[in-house]
């Protein structure tokens, strides 16, 4: 991964123009998708739809969004710890574990 992060870009650049142009066809490729998706679910061939999030801050984010119904963690098997390293996932997922009986 560290070979990954150090040819990246910085972050923060402004975009170049064909970057700009390239980020919108794609979010107008991914709203076509979605209306696709959305008219299924009215039709009931689907009955949610929803996204996979992989960082703490992708999760609250669509944790706003009306379109998502279900929203897929990665956690590790303990239930503890999202991707990002260090984040704790139980509290932005679910409500506390119940006490034993």
């Amino acid at each position: 991964m560290r070979q990954y992060f150090e040819r990246m870009d910085p972050i923060g650049r402004e975009l170049t123009e064909n970057e700009r142009k390239r980020m919108e066809e794609n979010v107008a490729l991914i709203e076509k998708e979605e209306a696709i998706v959305e008219e299924a679910k009215e039709k009931k061939i689907i009955l949610s739809h929803g996204v996979s999030c992989h960082s703490l801050p992708a999760l609250k984010l669509a944790a706003k969004l009306d379109w998502v119904d279900v929203n897929l963690v990665r956690i590790n098997p303990q239930g503890v710890w999202i991707d990002t390293m260090g984040t704790r996932a139980r509290p932005a997922t679910a409500p506390p574990p119940r006490p034993a009986a």
